[in-house]
């Protein structure tokens, strides 16, 4: 009941903040914790975690969107007065998306409504680096009040794909305003690679505050942070700066033990800019298939709001190890649009734990006793 009441607080708290636009997001978004609060980095017990998640959505419709977020961070191996830690963490994402271009807008993300000529490739590459401070506010170590800030170092590359055209309808005197006005002109290298429409390479902080909550039953976190404090031009074009709004990331999670053989992994991610706003929920709950064994089986349902997206998710546990697979099923805005519209994601996490080599006081026997 302590733990609804907190997680209906937090909802309510989230819901009334003016939060917007969607930046990168997972429906497993616990398997990458430090993707939204790097205040979580190195926020565990173990030794060394690794993780990632890969989500496809409309890969049925010219490709659609694919981003891979492999991660790893871990707890620096030693304490301040025993009880005070620094986590550090590394990620990378690679994000791939359909645009073309517009009368209206220079570039509009796939998929819409006019879908056919003006395809092009939008790919992303970030390199991710955290740092946090974790504070234990008593002796046992069961709250921990956490800050962190993250560095991101970002490549945004536009290349049109072979064969691509402009629809004729945005093209002046035989060519386009917007190609014109793009960073790099197209072409093909001296080593034979096509060079990008455009390109840039935008740098951005993330910082973040998180606390936590462990008992005999479980563990409740509630974190938020702060994406795009300071300026960051994301734009392709020379002649115009687009500055990404703030955006600020809440989550909310708690997972604890039912009962020797059920577990439960409700879950909250709320995104916001002055852009959008977008809620992802779900609950997983775990089943143990033999009290002896070490496996679980977890399903469960979520929703995430925009798309008005129904969640699937499935897993197992075994040890340290988790894998999850998860199902996304739009009923609202792009459902509407051709081709396969559904989401499909894998995430995978491993918390290596090591073992500490016993190290006794040497028992010298005489044998004249």
């Amino acid at each position: 009941m302590k733990f609804l009441n907190k997680l209906f607080l937090s909802v309510l708290f989230f819901g009334t903040m003016n939060l917007s636009a969607q930046d990168i997001h997972f429906t497993n978004f616990t398997l990458s914790p430090v993707t939204f609060n790097p205040a979580l980095s190195g926020a565990f017990e173990g030794t060394l975690r690794v993780g990632g998640n890969f989500r496809g959505q409309w890969l049925g419709s010219l490709g659609g969107y694919q981003t891979y977020d492999p991660t790893v961070d871990a707890p620096i191996p030693f304490m301040i007065k025993n009880r005070h830690w620094i986590g550090a963490g590394i990620s990378m994402v690679n994000d791939k998306q359909k645009a073309r271009i517009s009368s209206d807008q220079m570039i509009t993300l796939f998929p819409n409504d006019e879908i056919g000529n003006g395809l092009l490739n939008l790919n992303t590459n970030q390199f991710k680096m955290s740092l946090a401070f974790h504070l234990s506010l008593d002796k046992k170590i069961t709250k921990i009040l956490s800050f962190g800030g993250q560095y991101i170092a970002s490549t945004r590359k536009l290349q049109s794909p072979s064969g691509a055209v402009v629809d004729p309808e945005f093209l002046a005197t035989g060519s386009s305003k917007d190609f014109n006005s793009l960073t790099t002109s197209s072409g093909t290298s001296s080593t034979g690679v096509d060079k990008p429409l455009a390109q840039n390479s935008p740098s951005d902080w993330i910082f973040g505050v998180n606390f936590i909550r462990r008992s005999k039953s479980g563990e409740f976190s509630i974190g938020l942070s702060s994406a795009h404090v300071f300026k960051n031009n994301t734009s392709l074009r020379t002649q115009t700066d687009y500055d990404q709004p703030m955006r600020l990331t809440g989550l909310v999670s708690y997972k604890g033990m039912m009962n020797k053989k059920y577990k439960i992994q409700p879950a909250l991610l709320v995104q916001s800019t002055s852009e959008g706003f977008e809620v992802s929920t779900h609950a997983l709950l775990g089943f143990k298939i033999k009290p002896e064994s070490e496996y679980w089986l977890n399903g469960g349902l979520g929703l995430r709001t925009g798309t008005l997206s129904p969640q699937v998710l499935m897993g197992v546990d075994f040890k340290t190890i988790t894998a999850r697979l998860a199902f996304d099923i739009p009923i609202n805005g792009v459902a509407n649009a051709p081709g396969f519209q559904n989401a499909f994601e894998l995430g995978v996490q491993y918390v290596w734990v090591r073992s500490k080599i016993p190290n006794p006081d040497p028992i010298i026997y005489c044998p004249r006793l």
